[in-house]
């Protein structure tokens, strides 16, 4: 009897050790996927920051112009 439940014991723990080494490497390839996909993430909030940082500075650039242009309308109505 001492012996069926040892031998008992011995197959769940195995079944155990199994299912947890299981869950572990499962674990450690959805913590993998997940650092990489927040890598490209970040890579993409990285590159639309580029953008949005560049869409600003022609814009800049084209308030500038049409500044520039009214000043240069303005002026020569005056001259008129």
């Amino acid at each position: 009897m001492e012996e069926a439940f040892q031998a008992d014991k011995k197959v769940t723990r195995e079944k155990y050790e199994n299912i947890l080494a299981q869950m572990r490497e499962e674990t450690k390839t959805l913590v993998q996927q997940h650092l990489a996909e927040v890598g490209n993430l970040k890579a993409k909030i990285a590159y639309e920051i580029q953008e949005r940082e560049k869409e600003r500075a022609d814009q800049t650039a084209m308030l500038k112009e049409l500044h520039m242009k009214l000043s240069k309308e303005r002026k020569s109505k005056e001259k008129l």
